[in-house]
């Protein structure tokens, strides 16, 4: 039995609140910090816990392409790991990595079944010198994932949805895996939010709808392209798309899409944004109607802003979503955004309004504060 604090050590590239899983990784050493005492290894850390619980152990990376920073993420984090125990001559308690980027590990948490994505949604990434890369990252992972996994004594996941996958895909992972959802801040939200633009945006009469579509990458695969397509056989001039994220390589082609379906003057493409809230506060309906994801926190951001939504019903999306009442679930083709996008220029502001009012009400379940006692009962669950 471990008495009383236990000494963690997490590993992951970037615990940073603006990378999708290192912002979760970021939120759960704040929660647990409170009981126990962490080493972090990373490459990089967001030093804005208030805790004194917490210690930072740097982990030089090459940082691109991603497999490049995943191989040597293997290299050298159990180099600096075995470093850091031999000058400091203390054992950890339990070690937690983040999916497959260490060979070992106690605990593993899980925003990615790698072997699946490969069989069966790689093909929608885009194309070009790093579709290689990006395929040479994920057979890498998914060479190494059953590998590890084996090893792996419990499994963190952030939907019930890859908690079937897992289990489909690694039947011995069954009775390992707890689910914790993933979790916006929702009090935080509101207050980046200006209240007055909110309000004179639901009281505009022009009957201009302004979408929004938030995605740091992979627009292929989360949609852009049937969102384009479906504006374009719409012909519809009361709609507008805010494109927020990107590379600027990838908005350049973008941008060239748009142009030669004609429709450039209703896109807009703003590049990546640390502040992605002020564009919620402008926009009336948040659209994404992505192939694949495990729990899509961009979309639980547009709920917290009040906005209803539009899009599939993927892993995360289907524990808070409910049809025509909170937005409108649909399928990844443009004869479903475009009815999709039909019904929402029918609606008056008002309703608009409630159901985003709604989506609002119904992720209060992903609270920050759930998220935080879920982790430090589980881990204070290992005590024993």
């Amino acid at each position: 039995m471990i008495k009383g604090k236990m000494r963690l050590a997490v590993f992951h590239y970037k615990v940073i609140e603006n990378n999708p899983s290192g912002s979760c990784m970021h939120k759960m050493i704040s929660a647990v910090s409170k009981d126990h005492e962490i080493v972090v290894f990373a490459n990089e850390f967001d030093r804005n816990i208030k805790d004194h619980n917490i210690e930072w152990v740097k982990v030089p990376l090459l940082k691109r392409p991603m497999v490049l920073m995943f191989l040597t993420f293997h290299i050298i984090a159990p180099i600096v790991f075995l470093i850091h125990k031999l000058k400091g001559n203390k054992r950890f308690d339990k070690v937690i990595i983040s999916e497959n980027n260490l060979l070992f590990g106690d605990i593993s948490y899980v925003h990615f079944c790698h072997k699946e994505y490969l069989e069966k949604h790689f093909k929608l990434s885009e194309g070009g010198m790093l579709h290689f890369f990006y395929f040479l990252n994920h057979f890498l992972r998914a060479l190494i994932e059953p590998l590890v996994y084996k090893r792996i004594k419990g499994f963190i996941v952030p939907s019930n949805g890859i908690k079937r996958e897992l289990e489909r895909v690694y039947p011995f992972t069954k009775n390992k895996i707890k689910v914790i959802y993933n979790t916006v801040d929702i009090e935080k939200v509101r207050k980046r939010l200006n209240a007055k633009v909110i309000e004179k945006k639901w009281q505009t009469k022009n009957n201009r709808v302004e979408l929004c579509f938030i995605a740091l990458g992979h627009f292929q695969r989360k949609g852009l392209d049937i969102i384009l397509y479906s504006l374009q056989k719409l012909q519809e001039e009361h709609l507008m798309l805010t494109v927020v994220g990107g590379s600027e390589s990838l908005i350049r082609v973008y941008k060239e899409k748009a142009k030669s379906l004609g429709i450039e003057d209703y896109v807009k493409f703003t590049g990546f944004q640390k502040n992605v809230y002020r564009f919620l506060e402008h926009s009336h309906v948040f659209i994404f109607p992505t192939n694949y994801e495990i729990f899509p926190l961009v979309s639980l951001e547009a709920a917290a802003a009040g906005l209803p939504l539009i899009v599939t019903k993927v892993y995360g999306v289907e524990e808070f979503m409910i049809d025509g009442e909170t937005g409108i679930l649909i399928e990844r083709t443009s004869e479903s955004v475009i009815k999709a996008l039909r019904e929402v220029i029918k609606m008056n502001p008002i309703k608009l309004k409630q159901m985003g009012l709604l989506a609002q009400k119904e992720i209060e379940t992903f609270s920050i504060d759930r998220f935080d006692e879920n982790w430090r009962t589980y881990l204070n669950n290992q005590l024993c």
